[in-house]
């Protein structure tokens, strides 16, 4: 399936890999039927959508400089805008847990926070140096730190585990669909490591 949008900025899949939603230049997030590739939702966003994700229930969240739309298919479907950020650097990365509970954002000032979704409050800051994150699973954030990877709890933002020191700036982090392998890159380096319960 190919699916046509502007300068495209950021692919996320669902946690099912039923759909998926693509951020794009255009001031649009698309959200696609990874089935067939007919377009499932075309939303509208307020500037660039520079990083999307889908939650397990098919929710979509899209940040758009410094807000957060939020996307509910079950009512209308509607958006819902919550402004997040007060620095002009905005936001630069979102990601949702699998069951749709909590979001995580990386600032462009380097600031990782965790939010509630339904009111999209900030419960906790973590660090000042985050370049990314990924959920392993809905209690459970690995996220980037300057040369360092860490895992975070999401129920009271505590650094669980830490790893360092990286050789290289960490610019990216994965994690598989079952939690277990962690991917981080630096530099031309890709990382992998495997997860023990709580520690890296």
């Amino acid at each position: 399936a190919e699916l046509l949008t502007n300068d495209p900025t950021h692919v996320r899949f669902s946690p099912d890999g039923k759909l998926a939603i693509v951020g794009s230049t255009d001031n649009t997030a698309r959200i696609v039927d990874m089935a067939d590739g007919h377009l499932v939702a075309e939303l509208p966003t307020r500037g660039d959508a520079r990083s999307v994700d889908l939650a397990g229930d098919g929710r979509a969240l899209v940040i758009s400089q410094t807000d957060a739309q939020i996307w509910l298919p079950d009512r209308a479907p509607i958006w819902r805008t919550r402004r997040l950020h007060p620095a002009a650097d905005g936001i630069a990365r979102v990601v949702i847990s699998p069951d749709g509970a909590t979001f995580a954002t990386v600032g462009g000032d380097g600031a990782l926070a965790l939010h509630d979704r339904p009111t999209a409050v900030r419960r906790w800051r973590i660090g000042e140096d985050a370049v990314d994150a990924e959920f392993v699973d809905s209690s459970l954030l690995f996220a980037a730190f300057g040369r360092s990877v860490a895992l975070v709890d999401t129920t009271n933002g505590a650094i669980v585990a830490r790893q360092s020191p990286h050789f290289g700036q960490v610019v990216r982090v994965a994690a598989s669909p079952d939690g277990t392998t962690l991917l981080s890159t630096e530099g031309s380096k890709l990382v992998t490591g495997k997860r023990r319960e709580r520690t890296l």
